[in-house]
């Protein structure tokens, strides 16, 4: 499914305090520039992080550098891990691919709401049990990229 994305973003929540920033800086940037979201748990962790699907690079990172965020970015020309935690201008952490090459695995699954078939396809405002499947609520999709060491 991330494939039929020309790019995408994952902001990275790694602490308990970053979580309400990270949900904060989702929703400003979904809600200003019509862009769809998902939560995403990556390698386990319990904590959530976010992808925005097909965003607008320099906003997003105007937001990640005002927020001190680390993100994954893909787009046609850049596929990796940046960190705008210590420098404003980002640190590149490691490169990413989608092909096997026996780097150091970074996966996770996108979480999505998946729709009582009468609801699918309409424009739903304000999500409730009752547009919900009852059966599955969600479908999570797995992703799997490796780490390709900075040099």
């Amino acid at each position: 499914m991330l494939k039929n994305y020309e790019s995408f973003v994952i902001l990275l929540c790694e602490t308990d305090s970053e979580e309400e920033k990270i949900i904060d800086t989702v929703e400003k940037i979904s809600l200003r520039k019509h862009i769809g979201y998902a939560r995403v748990k990556i390698n386990g962790k319990e904590k959530y992080s976010y992808i925005l699907f097909n965003p607008d690079k320099q906003y997003v990172f105007d937001i990640c550098r005002n927020k001190h965020i680390n993100i994954v970015w893909k787009d046609k020309e850049f596929f990796g891990i940046i960190s705008f935690k210590n420098n404003p201008k980002g640190d590149i952490i490691c490169y990413l691919e989608s092909e096997n090459n026996n780097g150091e695995k970074f996966e996770g699954e996108i979480i999505f709401l998946n729709l009582k078939p009468e609801y699918k396809g309409r424009k739903i405002i304000l999500i409730s049990k009752i547009v919900l499947d009852n059966i599955a609520p969600f479908k999570y999709e797995h992703f799997e990229f490796y780490k390709i060491e900075n040099e």
